[in-house]
């Protein structure tokens, strides 16, 4: 993931745009159908954090391809990779799992786990944590969960957005 950061930064310097964002797309095809499909992006959010965003999508034999997002946020001023534990105070880190799982209920209008589960094929409410791979927000923090991560394929990905508002307590900024 790096090395394509990295590649974004290259890019938008010999290109001379405006660092607020920049997009790169990757695409090679197989002959047997496979395929793998890069979009890597870089933003930077209100001046304080730039956030790198990988989109991959790939097939390469079976039933489905797989699509992916993963970020990473670093600190424009420590040049630092942002982590859970930059965010949150230790008792807030231990409750951020109960906001995210609380989030994911008012989401899918359901006001049970039980009641989530029988919606379609979810994990046990227990196996849901929060993740390090979130993107930071001028007023929020979205929380990624791929697919096979806190549901089954057909559900997708799952984006958990939290609102600073809502995180105020748990957090150290």
């Amino acid at each position: 993931m790096r090395r394509i950061m990295l590649l974004v930064l290259c890019a938008a310097a010999m290109t001379g745009c405006n660092l607020h964002s920049r997009t790169l797309k990757f695409s090679s095809e197989g002959p047997d159908r496979e395929f793998l499909n890069v979009l890597a992006r870089m933003e930077i959010i209100d001046g304080k954090y730039i956030v790198y965003t990988i989109e991959r999508a790939e097939y390469s034999g079976g039933a489905h391809g797989l699509e992916t997002t993963m970020y990473a946020n670093y600190d424009l001023r420590t040049g630092q990779r942002v982590t859970l534990d930059d965010l949150f105070t230790p008792e807030g880190k231990a409750r951020l799992a109960n906001e995210i799982r609380r989030k994911i209920l008012e989401d899918n209008n359901v006001s049970s786990w039980a009641e989530l589960r029988d919606k379609g094929c979810w994990l046990e409410e227990s196996e849901v944590v929060a993740t390090e791979n979130f993107y930071l927000t001028g007023d929020a923090i979205l929380f990624q969960f791929n697919p096979y991560e806190v549901a089954c394929y057909a559900n997708g990905s799952t984006s958990v957005w939290l609102s600073y508002r809502e995180l105020k307590e748990l957090m150290k900024i």
